[in-house]
């Protein structure tokens, strides 16, 4: 898989759009998003050396205040580039304590001390619909 980080974010797509999150956030975590397809595609292709992303997902995490936000930084099917948006993140719980990203799947913990593991891979319909990536089946927290 691709390294991806907010250091070299630029360097992936042209980033045409302003993110604004509620609060500050002492941590950035940028995470790609598959569709099951191309992401099935990619596994039975070894030889295959970029791997076809959908989407990012930007998360925040103000940790006084244990709230995690996300925006969804959706990709143009025909340039590439990501779509000229100003995106306001989304406030996903305010009881988070840690995220981590891997490569597959996001793992969140809460203040309740209930780990929540996250498959980065959605359907189709999930990808053309960014906010039911971030609303229909991520965070139970």
């Amino acid at each position: 898989m691709n390294e991806f980080n907010i250091d070299n974010l630029h360097s992936y797509n042209p980033l045409n759009c302003i993110i604004q999150f509620p609060s500050n956030c002492e941590q950035l975590l940028c995470i790609p998003v598959f569709d099951e397809y191309n992401y099935n595609i990619i596994q039975l292709n070894s030889s295959i050396i970029t791997v076809n992303y959908s989407a990012l997902i930007l998360f925040g995490f103000n940790k006084s205040t244990h709230c995690l936000f996300a925006a969804v930084l959706p990709k143009q099917h025909n340039t590439g580039h990501f779509q000229q948006n100003n995106i306001i993140a989304l406030n996903i719980t305010d009881s988070c304590s840690s995220l981590i990203g891997l490569s597959e799947f996001l793992i969140v913990t809460n203040v309740k001390k209930l780990l929540i593991c996250v498959s980065l891979v959605f359907n189709v319909s999930q990808i053309n619909d960014p906010n039911s990536l971030l609303k229909g089946n991520t965070f139970y927290i």
